[in-house]
């Protein structure tokens, strides 16, 4: 049996929360040029729990405020595996791994995966603690 599974990225970085999306444009996700091929798009969002066990990424906005700029209105689908998407950008290591056995924990389920990918770079790594990144 094939299962396709997807998440979600659809909160916006927990930066600079009290300026609009639009006045943000570095960290939210927007769209950059748009081509008969398709939209290219930067930023981040925050992606769901789970995020690198995944098929693909629904990205879009979410939130109480409506957007006022059309280019971050963008909502799209990203598979996992597609070339240089990183889960998180600026991060200072990636590894990117095929699912090649699974194995039933209890409640959970553990992945045995397959190094396709790997890359590190120096730096001090992102660390989220009493609200604030440092």
């Amino acid at each position: 049996m094939l299962v396709y599974s997807r998440n979600h990225a659809i909160i916006h970085p927990p930066v600079d929360r009290d300026r609009g999306i639009h006045e943000r444009a570095e960290v939210c996700v927007h769209v950059e040029k748009e081509t008969d091929g398709g939209i290219y798009v930067s930023g981040a969002k925050v992606a769901a729990t789970g995020s690198a066990l995944t098929n693909a990424t629904f990205v879009a906005h979410h939130g109480l405020i409506p957007v006022q700029d059309r280019n971050y209105a963008c909502v799209f689908m990203v598979p996992m595996n597609t070339p240089g998407v990183p889960l998180l950008k600026g991060a200072i290591a990636y590894i990117v791994a095929k699912v090649v056995d699974t194995h039933q924990t209890g409640d959970h389920t553990l992945f045995i995966g397959e190094v396709q990918y790997m890359q590190g770079h120096h730096g001090s790594p992102l660390l989220f603690y009493a609200g604030s990144y440092g």
